[in-house]
């Protein structure tokens, strides 16, 4: 009797220890999950203030990140209100601009607004700009706007030329902010647009150099 005691007493030993193993171990896996919970990037479904056709259902925004069409559409919406000024309306496109400019392009982009301003109301024109496509580079994460810009004076004639708004879009605490722009009168100069190009000022030096 005394030795079925023991071993009844032994075995109560064992299943007690490893029930507080088990304990300890849920106890430390939900922990775990508890952490993972709290530093996890929340994702959320947000609208832009113009979207793409066709890209209605895909905009997604997190702490630091976006999905590539919400990063177009804001370059879409960047585009057309740089590129549709009016003298009536630079001052307005300024405080809508402001809070959305990086300390880095805040003066340039602003500067551009006033030219374009002063440009109308020197040469008493209009501008509008119709945008084509936008394309976005994953490796450069650069969203180019492409179009056309229209120039019509008040006899009626209009100019069109090609016309590129180029943007460096940063997500911060789920906001947009815009840290690099530029703009001409081309096409998107992309990486392979880039490459083009460098591979060309080289052969130039190259024949100049043979040729000096």
């Amino acid at each position: 009797m005394s030795f079925k005691l023991k071993k009844k007493f032994s075995q109560l030993v064992a299943e007690n220890l490893w029930s507080r193993i088990g304990i300890a171990c849920l106890t430390a896996l939900s922990l775990m999950l508890a952490i993972a919970a709290l530093s996890r990037d929340t994702v959320v479904v947000m609208k832009p203030p113009l979207a793409v056709p066709g890209e209605q259902n895909s905009y997604w925004v997190s702490n630091k990140a976006a999905s590539e069409s919400y990063l177009r559409s804001w370059g879409l919406f960047m585009g057309m209100m740089l590129g549709n000024v009016t003298p009536t309306t630079v001052n307005f496109l300024k405080d809508q601009l402001t809070p959305l400019l990086g300390p880095g392009i805040y003066h340039d982009v602003v500067n551009i607004l006033e030219i374009q301003a002063q440009q109308i109301r020197d040469d008493n024109i209009t501008m509008r700009f119709e945008p084509k496509y936008i394309e976005y580079e994953k490796d450069s994460d650069k969203v180019f706007v492409y179009g056309y810009s229209f120039v019509k004076a008040m006899d009626g004639d209009e100019n069109r030329d090609e016309r590129t708004y180029e943007f460096q879009i940063e997500i911060a605490d789920h906001l947009v902010r815009f840290n690099h722009f530029d703009t001409y009168d081309s096409r998107p100069k992309n990486a392979r647009v880039l490459q083009q190009i460098k591979r060309r000022e080289a052969s130039r030096k190259e024949r100049d150099r043979k040729h000096g």
